[in-house]
């Protein structure tokens, strides 16, 4: 079986106390959870491992062509010039930033599956099993459990790696994706 990493929005405006939407409790429940440490930890692993690893951005391009209004969760994104590939905000946080070597899938909605080459990148190199890290769990990491399972992907959720803007949202989401994956800590991940 070919294990591969994927790290899911790890983009500063929701991981760190400057992001745009920082105040929404994403950054604050990051923080609480320890979530970039543990990240950063299971990347060092898999690095280790010669696991192949793939940082997952979102955002929009400038003039937002790709952006929709219909999606409640980015209406105001155009707006509030949120998102904007290419700026501070869509930038990979330092403390889980990508080697020259790993691949950044840049997606515009919710599921990385989505009009991305992820999966046609994923069965190019064999993999099978898909670990997850991410923000937030209510939704890049529920959507991306979903759409890997149904393209017959084992997949586990790294579970302290993972958070979304408030603990019942995060603790919902793990009640969920724990029916179609299997959950572990970086620590067992680690010491696997």
């Amino acid at each position: 079986m070919t294990s591969a990493l994927l790290l899911l929005d790890f983009i500063n405006d929701l991981v760190h106390a400057d992001g745009s939407v920082a105040g929404d409790g994403f950054y604050n429940e990051a923080k609480r959870c320890n979530v970039l440490e543990n990240a950063a930890r299971a990347l060092t692993h898999a690095r280790k491992e010669g696991m192949p690893i793939f940082h997952v951005v979102f955002g929009f391009s400038e003039g937002f062509p790709e952006w929709h209004p219909a999606p409640k969760l980015f209406r105001r994104v155009p707006e509030r010039r949120q998102a904007l590939l290419g700026s501070w905000g869509t930038q990979i946080h330092d403390t889980v930033a990508p080697l020259p070597n790993e691949r950044i899938i840049v997606k515009h909605r919710i599921n990385p599956f989505l009009g991305t080459p992820l999966e046609t990148l994923l069965r190019a190199r064999d993999v099978d099993k898909l670990y997850l890290a991410g923000v937030s769990t209510d939704f890049v990491v529920l959507a991306t459990a979903l759409g890997a399972h149904d393209r017959d992907y084992t997949v586990t959720v790294l579970s302290d790696c993972v958070s979304s803007h408030d603990e019942r949202h995060h603790d919902a989401a793990l009640m969920l994706i724990e029916r179609i994956a299997d959950l572990q800590t970086s620590e067992q991940f680690v010491n696997g």
